[in-house]
């Protein structure tokens, strides 16, 4: 008679658990809910200008495959036309720089 108790107890658990389960699985926030939108200053705002540290990183990360340093570039204060003809010759070295980078570095460089 016990093991009956506890066979029919562990029935209805399975039982509850199953129901919760399917209309867990019916009703579940993303249904209900609007879908998310991205941050108001990603829609109203142009992209913001990279941080110095961001700059930095960007210009680390491109001088792989350059013979030039950090301290190179941080060391010297060009004009665009310079700096643009200082990124052709670490492009021809080996520097991964796209277009869009190669003006945003010299922007970032030449303002900083």
């Amino acid at each position: 008679m016990n093991m009956r108790k506890i066979l029919s107890t562990f029935a209805a658990f399975l039982g509850i658990t199953a129901l919760a389960a399917c209309a867990g699985g019916a009703i579940s926030p993303a249904a209900d809910s609007e879908p998310a939108q991205p941050a108001a200053k990603d829609s109203a705002e142009p992209d913001a200008a990279p941080s110095d540290a961001e700059m930095e990183a960007l210009i680390q990360e491109k001088l792989q495959g350059s013979p030039h340093t950090l301290s190179f570039i941080f060391g010297k204060k060009f004009p665009a036309e310079k700096w643009s003809e200082v990124l052709d010759r670490m492009i021809e070295y080996g520097a991964r720089i796209n277009a869009e980078e190669k003006q945003q570095i010299i922007n970032w460089l030449v303002n900083r």
